[in-house]
């Protein structure tokens, strides 16, 4: 599956992002998402810009933050530099059921990971600029990414393709 450019070009405000954790779920309520990720839907930190965040942890590694919303039939989960987004568990346990899972992260270190499950099973899991290597990743056919300066505006224009919802 080829990325339109158009579409990759739509998202290249995404590239300006230094680390973030998004996340596409159908299938499960907000407070469900809220459970998975491991957090108490009945005590929410508050409203806090999003890249503010950081200043309402007083302890880093106290625990993480997600924020989840609905778009359409869609539930949005955003990290910022939290990683419950891309384990294997939390996309098998959002998609279980019948549901759909499609997450991506990257941060200011290079790393960047895209995970896919449907209904309970991992069906995609690689870093897409790292080689294909089939010992440790499911790399489907769809998983091209020609440009690596992109990869955040890719994985973003690829999350479109692949589940249907669009920023």
């Amino acid at each position: 599956m080829a990325l339109d450019g158009a579409l990759v070009e739509k998202y290249s405000w995404v590239d300006e992002i230094d680390a973030w954790i998004l996340a596409v779920i159908r299938g499960r309520s907000v407070q469900e998402i809220v459970e998975i990720y491991g957090g108490d839907p009945r005590a929410p930190v508050g409203d806090y810009a999003f890249n503010r965040l950081h200043e309402v942890r007083l302890n880093p590694f106290a625990g993480s933050f997600v924020q989840v919303f609905r778009v359409g039939e869609y539930a949005v989960a955003l990290e910022e530099n939290d990683y419950n987004g891309s384990e294997p568990d939390v996309a098998r346990r959002c998609s279980a059921d019948g549901g759909h899972f499609f997450s991506m992260f990257w941060n200011v270190n290079a790393d960047e990971y895209v995970i896919e499950a449907v209904d309970g099973k991992i069906i995609a899991s690689f870093n897409p600029l790292d080689s294909p290597s089939p010992d440790d990743e499911l790399r489907p056919g769809w998983a091209i990414f020609d440009e690596p300066e992109s990869t955040g505006a890719a994985c973003v224009a690829l999350l479109e393709q692949r589940t249907g919802s669009s920023g």
